[in-house]
């Protein structure tokens, strides 16, 4: 078989090889293997869940235990959702990596209260204190939460690669936006937030392959009622909880790049004979 032009590069692709030694490209009509998508699952138990929930929630309450508990929290939940193709999810955050977060939200919260009791006491408060008060408050808040879940998402790592949110605070407070006015359709919200959960898992990096989002609004929405109808008995809460939860873990996948193997070295070149010396070994 004789050699052939890379299509990719130019370069020369050796016979009988069928990708290019130079950049790693097929040859035409070579088939290369599919991406290998890991498909995530939650093997926490539904107490399991539901009893660290309980703490995650008292621990932002009295804010001084809280970076403590939800590094407790994020460790074990992170831990507990794993690829169901032997791919490994580690958290790495420390409470002295949150605590400065975790301040700001107990101020927002505590402030809030100290001022209601403030306008409540006072006998002539003045009217735009209160309104302003709360659009500052829920701007901060905003931002509190988006700082939050970078925090979160970059001291994950997946296979001993350190991840990172790239996705910018401007599009993130535009599809805050889109998403606040799509409850106003009653439905569309299932739309928006499976939308967003895509551009999301997109900006994530750090490892070799990418992360997506597969759920579809309508399947969003569909599990959504059941969820609703399905806790009205209050107890079973835990285990509805968890059906909802470990269902949209189940939606994160993430894809490695494809293996594209490459052409094996050429072989070394034969040294030439002398004709001299030959002839001199034949006399």
């Amino acid at each position: 078989m004789p050699d052939t032009i890379c299509p990719s590069c130019g370069g020369t692709i050796l016979a009988e090889a069928a990708f290019c030694s130079q950049c790693g490209g097929p040859l035409a009509g070579t088939r290369v293997a599919p991406a290998s998508q890991y498909d995530l699952e939650l093997t926490a138990s539904a107490l399991g869940l539901f009893g660290r929930m309980i703490f995650l929630v008292l621990g932002f309450v009295l804010v001084v235990p809280a970076p403590w508990i939800i590094c407790w929290f994020y460790e074990w939940l992170v831990e507990s959702v794993q690829g169901r193709l032997g791919s490994k999810l580690a958290f790495h955050g420390t409470p002295q990596s949150v605590w400065v977060l975790t301040t700001v939200y107990g101020v927002l919260i505590y402030g809030g209260m100290v001022l209601a009791l403030w306008i409540q006491f006072t006998e002539d408060p003045q009217p735009w204190i209160e309104p302003l008060f709360q659009v500052v408050n829920n701007l901060a808040s905003f931002v509190l939460g988006w700082y939050f879940l970078r925090w979160m998402i970059g001291h994950i790592s997946l296979d001993g690669h350190r991840l990172s949110l790239t996705a910018g605070l401007a599009k993130y407070f535009g599809w805050t936006l889109l998403l606040a006015a799509s409850f106003l359709t009653i439905i569309g919200w299932a739309w928006v937030t499976c939308a967003l959960y895509r551009w999301l898992t997109g900006t994530v990096e750090g490892a070799p392959g990418k992360f997506t989002f597969t759920a579809k609004g309508h399947q969003l929405l569909g599990r959504s009622v059941l969820y609703i109808l399905g806790i009205l008995p209050i107890v079973t809460i835990p285990w509805v909880g968890r059906w909802f939860f470990a269902w949209l873990i189940e939606q994160f996948r993430y894809e490695e790049p494809a293996a594209v193997p490459t052409a094996p070295p050429a072989p070394a070149p034969q040294p030439a004979l002398d004709p001299v010396s030959d002839g001199g070994a034949e006399a």
